[in-house]
């Protein structure tokens, strides 16, 4: 169930990233989603996640430890053990988006982000970016 006033403290949260780049531990493609679920929700969807790395190695580590933990072969089945999967053509507001990426090959494969219209906003090492839906693009519910 999303909280009251979610659309506006959503917005604000885009807003406060919109110059503060990625950086992994900090403001990464898990943090920054985990972070909009909490606003969404007043929960995150992977708290326990959530760890100390600091580069894209540690990271990998990190990532690789914590789905072995927990039985999980790859980072869509672990979204999927906990998300909603969304199948229809037009995600709303606050859905989250898995976008493949090559600039997180070998850590995760896919960069995650939130929808906020008929855009994603990712993180990037300049800071957020607003990016059109893609066919490619995979979608889960936070409802």
């Amino acid at each position: 169930m999303r909280l009251s006033n979610w659309d506006i403290n959503l917005a604000q949260y885009l807003e406060d990233l919109r110059d503060y780049p990625f950086r992994w531990g900090q403001n990464d493609c898990i943090t920054f989603t985990n972070r909009c679920a909490e606003i969404l929700t007043g929960e995150g969807y992977c708290d326990d996640w959530l760890g100390q790395y600091t580069d894209g190695k540690s990271a990998f580590i990190h990532y690789r430890r914590k789905l072995s933990e927990q039985g999980y072969s790859n980072i869509f089945d672990a979204l999927d053990g906990r998300l909603e999967r969304f199948t229809e053509r037009f995600p709303p507001r606050g859905t989250l988006v898995g976008r493949e990426s090559e600039d997180m090959a070998g850590v995760l494969p896919i960069a995650m982000g939130v929808v906020v219209s008929d855009l994603a906003a990712f993180l990037t090492a300049d800071g957020l970016i607003l990016s059109n839906l893609s066919d490619s693009d995979l979608f889960w519910s936070l409802d």
